[in-house]
C-alpha cells in the first residue's frame, strides 16, 4: 500500500510542471503541532514562493498562507486552527500545485488537559535505509491501518552514519512519506545526528522544535531540549549529546523547573542515551550514560515522570516499575528499588499502579530502550533492573493513552507479532484493598539460637514485618521484609524457652497479621544445607519428596526444582523467561551464552553446545563448582559454532 502511495505522490508532484518551475524533492512534512497551529515544511529543487491552502474539506481550502520570499526550504506555520480538528491542505509554489488531494491532511492535537484517547509511534535508531528499517515500517503500517497513530516520535540516530542531509533524505523523508504528510514528526537529538557537523548539525535545519514554549511547557530557549503537551500528557525532550548532563547544568535546571510547572496527568521523557542498558552500549562504564543516571534520573523521578523512552543501544530493554536506582547495575535491589513487582500486564501479574495521592504519590517509572528500529546488536546482557532484554528483536513501539490508562506495546518487525506489552494506570489515593493474611508459618531450627521463619506469599502487599513476643500477647518488631520475600532468619532464641512469632503484611491501605506461631528452640542435629533451607522456604520441608524433589516441576514452567534453585527463580511461580540468553557475535560469528549463577558451592554448572541436538554430540563449553561458583551473570563464548547454520546451547546443573 505504501509503495503505491509513493508512486501516486510522484505523479501529483510532476503534474503541470514545465521547464524552470520548482519541483518538490522533500515532503511535505509536519512539525511542532499544538491545538491551534501546525508547521508545514517541504523542499523544492528551485527557489520559489510557497503557499499552503487549507480547510475543513479537500474541496474547500479557504485558508491561505504565503511565503514572503522565494526559497528552496519552505516553512509555513498555520495558526488560528481549532483543537482536535481535521484539516486538508495543498501546497503551491509560484502558482503551481505540487501536492494536493485527500491524502494531504492533519488533525490538530486536542486542547491541553483533554482526556481523549490518542496513540503515537516511537522508533529509535531507525535510520539504516535498508530492508530492516522497511520491515519495521511495514509492521507499523499494518497496525496503523487498523488503529491510526496521531504523531510520530523518533528517538535519535534517525539517519546513519553522520546525520547528513542526504542520509536524512533516504532514511526519513523517502522512507516515511505517506506518514509524514499526515502526522506531526517529533524527534530528539542522537549522537549520529552530530557527526556530519558537530558545530552545526544539519538536524536543526530539518526540524522545527519549540524552543520558546510554543507547544506548552516552560520555554527552554533552545531546540536541543524542550517540552510540549498533547492532551493530558506532558513530554520533556532532552539532549544528552551536546548539552550538559550535570545536576546543576542549564538542561537540568530547566528540566526541574518545567516538571514542577506541569499539571498534566502523565509525563513522558524522551532522550537518546539510556541510563540503563547492557546492549550495544553499557550504562555502567560509559560516562555519558552514567551521568544521566546519577544526575538527570533523580530529577525525572522527583518530577513524577511515568515513562522514559530512549534509543542508542541496539536492543529492546524494559525495566521494572522502579525508583531510586542510581548506581551500577549490580546494585539494583528489588527490595529497595521496585515500587511494584510483576510484569505490568493485564493478562499477567497485573498492571502497574501509579498513585496520585497518598504516600506513594508520583512514585514509579518504567525505562524503555528501543534502539532496534533499523538494526540490532544481536546480543544484550540481562541486567537486574530490566524485566526483559531482547537483543535480536527489531521493532518499534506504539503508546496508547486514554485518560488515566497508558498501554505500551513493542511491535516486532514480523507482521502481527508483539514482543512486549505493559500498562500503567493512574489511581487516586493509595492501594484500594488490604493485603492478604500471611498463612503457612513454620520455623526451621538453625545452629546458634536461630530459626528460619517462612510463610506463604499474599496479594497486594508492599512489604512484610516479622514480630516476636515472649508471652504471645505483646509483640515487638524484629525487622522489615520486602514484598514477595517470604522468609526471615530470627536469632537470639534460648534453649527450651518458648517465643511467639508472627508476620504482618502491609500496604498503604492497612495491615493484615498472621496467627502467632509458638517456637521453642532446641539445638538441631545438623546445620541444614543451602538446598534444604531453600526447600523449606518454598515447600515447608527440607526433604526431597513430592513437589519438593529436585526433579519436580510444580509450577509447570519447564524448569525443574534443581534448576530453579541454581538460577534463583521461584519453583512455584511460572517463569517464561529462558534460563540462557545469547546470540552471535560479530565479526567472528561465535555464539555468546549468558546465564545467572549463584554462590552455591555444592552445585556444578555445566554449559554445553551442539550443532545437531544429538545427545552424544553435546560439547562442554564451561564448568564451575565449589569456590568457583561466584554469584553473577556468566558469559561463555562458543567459538566452535562459528559458521554453523544452527547452534544450540544448554545449561546443566548437578549436585552430589
Amino acid at each position: 500500500m505504501m509503495k503505491t502511495q509513493r508512486i501516486l505522490t510522484a505523479l501529483v508532484f510532476a503534474a503541470g510542471l514545465t521547464h524552470g518551475q520548482a519541483g518538490m524533492t522533500r515532503g511535505p512534512y509536519l512539525q511542532m503541532a499544538n491545538p491551534t497551529a501546525m508547521t508545514v515544511r517541504w523542499r523544492t529543487d528551485a527557489a520559489g514562493r510557497g503557499v499552503v491552502r487549507y480547510g475543513l474539506t479537500a474541496g474547500n481550502l479557504a485558508g491561505t498562507l504565503e511565503e514572503g520570499a522565494a526559497v528552496l526550504d519552505h516553512e509555513l506555520r498555520l495558526a488560528g486552527l481549532a483543537p482536535a480538528t481535521k484539516y486538508f491542505y495543498k501546497i503551491e509554489v509560484d502558482n503551481v500545485t505540487l501536492a494536493s488531494g485527500s491524502e494531504y491532511h492533519f488533525t490538530t492535537p486536542p486542547a491541553a488537559g483533554s482526556t481523549a484517547p490518542f496513540r503515537f509511534w516511537a522508533l529509535g535508531d531507525a535510520g539504516t535505509g535498508d530492508e530492516f528499517q522497511e520491515a519495521v515500517r511495514e509492521s507499523f503500517a499494518d497496525e496503523h491501518a487498523v488503529k491510526p497513530a496521531d504523531f510520530i516520535f523518533m528517538l535519535g540516530d534517525n539517519a546513519y552514519e553522520e546525520g547528513a542531509d542526504t542520509e536524512y533524505q533516504t532514511a526519513v523523508f523517502d522512507m516515511y512519506p505517506a506518514f509524514l504528510r499526515q502526522l506531526c514528526l517529533w524527534s530528539c537529538l542522537g549522537n549520529h545526528e552530530t557527526y556530519a557537523n558537530e558545530a552545526a548539525p544539519p538536524y536543526f535545519d530539518m526540524f522545527t522544535l519549540p524552543a520558546a514554549g510554543e507547544c506548552g511547557g516552560v520555554a527552554s530557549g533552545t531546540e536541543h531540549f524542550f517540552s510540549f503537551n498533547h492532551g493530558n500528557v506532558h513530554f520533556v525532550v532532552l539532549d544528552p549529546e551536546q548539552s550538559s548532563r550535570l545536576a546543576d547544568g542549564a538542561q537540568a535546571q530547566w528540566l526541574a523547573q518545567d516538571l514542577q510547572a506541569s499539571t498534566a496527568m502523565w509525563t513522558i521523557a524522551v532522550f537518546h542515551h539510556p541510563p540503563y542498558t547492557l546492549g550495544s552500549h553499557n550504562s555502567d562504564y560509559e560516562e555519558d550514560l552514567a551521568e544521566l543516571r546519577t544526575n538527570i534520573v533523580p530529577i525525572l523521578e522527583e518530577g513524577g515522570v511515568d515513562l522514559v523512552l530512549c534509543g542508542h543501544s541496539h536492543a529492546y530493554e524494559r525495566s521494572w516499575f522502579m525508583r531510586g536506582h542510581y548506581g551500577m547495575s549490580d546494585t539494583f535491589s528489588p527490595m529497595l528499588h521496585q515500587v511494584q513487582a510483576g510484569d505490568g500486564r493485564d493478562d499477567g501479574d497485573g498492571v502497574y499502579r501509579k498513585y496520585i495521592g497518598g504516600p506513594l504519590a508520583g512514585k514509579g517509572t518504567v525505562y524503555v530502550v528501543c534502539g532496534c528500529s533499523g538494526k540490532t546488536n544481536g546480543y544484550v546482557e540481562p541486567m537486574p533492573a530490566m524485566f526483559t532484554s531482547q537483543g535480536e528483536s527489531l521493532g518499534s513501539m506504539v503508546i496508547d493513552v486514554a485518560d488515566k490508562r497508558m498501554d505500551v506495546t513493542f511491535l516486532r518487525e514480523l507482521p502481527g507479532v508483539t514482543g512486549d506489552h505493559f500498562t500503567l494506570l493512574k489511581k487516586d489515593g493509595g492501594p484500594e484493598v488490604l493485603p492478604g493474611t500471611p498463612d503457612g508459618l513454620a520455623a526451621l531450627p538453625l545452629p546458634g539460637g536461630s530459626v528460619l521463619l517462612r510463610w506463604d506469599d499474599v496479594d497486594a502487599e508492599t512489604s512484610y514485618e516479622v514480630q516476636r513476643s515472649g508471652d504471645g500477647v505483646n509483640f515487638t518488631t524484629v525487622g522489615p521484609v520486602a514484598m514477595d520475600v517470604t522468609f526471615s532468619e530470627v536469632d537470639g532464641l534460648v534453649t527450651g524457652m518458648p517465643v511467639w512469632l508472627r508476620v504482618k503484611a502491609r500496604n498503604d491501605a492497612g495491615i493484615a497479621i498472621s496467627a502467632a506461631l509458638s517456637v521453642t528452640w532446641l539445638p538441631p542435629l545438623n546445620d541444614p544445607a543451602g538446598i534444604e533451607r531453600w526447600r523449606f522456604v518454598h515447600f515447608s520441608t527440607t526433604a526431597s519428596t513430592g513437589p519438593a524433589q529436585d526433579g519436580a516441576d510444580p509450577d509447570g514452567d519447564g524448569r525443574l526444582n534443581l534448576m530453579e534453585y541454581a538460577v534463583g527463580s521461584h519453583p512455584r511461580q511460572a517463569n517464561p523467561e529462558p534460563v540462557l540468553a545469547g546470540g552471535y557475535s560479530a565479526p567472528d560469528g561465535a555464539m555468546r551464552v549468558t546465564y545467572r549463577r549463584l554462590a552455591r558451592p555444592e552445585l556444578t554448572y555445566i554449559v554445553e553446545a551442539t550443532s545437531t541436538m544429538a545427545e552424544g554430540d553435546w560439547q562442554t563449553l564451561a564448568m564451575s563448582t565449589g569456590a568457583a561458583n561466584i554469584a553473577g551473570l556468566v558469559t561463555v563464548l562458543d567459538s566452535g559454532g562459528a559458521g554453523a547454520p544452527l547452534r544450540f546451547a544448554r545449561l546443566r546443573v548437578t549436585r552430589p
